[in-house]
């Protein structure tokens, strides 16, 4: 993988490992919301991880474990010949069944983040298919937020810092909610899930299969052609998770550095947006 990426990865697996740590006596970390239904806060510790799932909603889009599920599934019809890849691919394939399958990994990502999942009903068997489990209003809010931080001119009118503050807000209050149940449990998991199947893609045994090289050319490969857009998916997950992050903090202009303000603008730009001239 990328070093961007493997740093954002990194980062990632050290947010999920301080927040199981902070738990202390929940070591489960089987959070109830607050008795104040009108709560909307996020620990920073918190935001971190939701901001890395974010990362991980738009890597399983691209398809990255569902690859490497494959692959570890008809591994023996492959016919790898390097004897390593070969037997990373049964190690990989004797972990399956302690990490969350696709159903959970797409359910998950469309309560938080609004991503598409494709219900599985099977007829005369219970289904909660119909129930509403998008967050459909995410991307618009996540949207808005961003050109708010891109567009933020310190040295501007009183009504930009108001603006900002208001998309922050309404952001962190679209999320806190859903920062509890197996929301923060089951990150760990979903990390180490994908860092796997990263690593597992990257070997040369397997892009042998099919006459490439790397992690990228190896989905590319496994998919219909110009079926995903991969860079694009890349740059919203990582920017995405710079500003996800954010909002575990208070949306005040002393928090817009270089850093966000790349961020935001990266996601708008994979995003298709533009974002509005300051002084707008």
């Amino acid at each position: 993988m990328g070093a961007s990426l493997a740093v954002s990865l990194d980062a990632a697996l050290r947010d999920v490992r301080a927040l199981s740590l902070a738990a202390g006596g929940d070591p489960l970390r089987l959070q109830l919301p607050p008795d104040g239904i009108d709560d909307a806060t996020i620990e920073p510790a918190a935001a971190a991880v939701l901001g890395s799932l974010y990362l991980l909603s738009e890597l399983e889009q691209v398809g990255v474990v569902p690859c490497a599920e494959l692959l570890a599934n008809e591994r023996w019809g492959l016919g790898i010949q390097d004897p390593a890849a070969a037997g990373q691919l049964e190690a990989y394939a004797a972990s399956v069944p302690r990490w969350p399958r696709a159903p959970m990994r797409e359910q998950l990502f469309a309560r938080l983040f609004g991503t598409p999942v494709e219900p599985d009903a099977v007829p005369g068997r219970p289904s909660i298919a119909a129930a509403p489990l998008g967050n459909e209003a995410f991307e618009e809010l996540l949207a808005g937020y961003c050109d708010a931080i891109a567009t933020f001119d310190p040295h501007g009118l009183p009504r930009t810092r108001g603006g900002l503050r208001l998309a922050g807000d309404r952001l962190r209050a679209n999320l806190s909610p859903r920062q509890y149940g197996n929301t923060l449990i089951v990150a760990k998991p979903l990390v180490e899930q994908l860092r796997s199947s990263l690593d597992l893609l990257a070997l040369q045994g397997v892009g042998d299969l099919f006459h490439v090289s790397g992690t990228w050319a190896v989905v590319r490969a496994m998919q219909p052609s110009g079926s995903v857009d991969i860079g694009r998916h890349l740059d919203r997950g990582q920017s995405g998770r710079t500003v996800v992050s954010s909002v575990g903090y208070p949306s005040v202009p002393d928090l817009v550095d270089g850093t966000l303000t790349q961020a935001a603008d990266v996601w708008l730009t994979a995003t298709g947006f533009a974002a509005q001239p300051v002084g707008r």
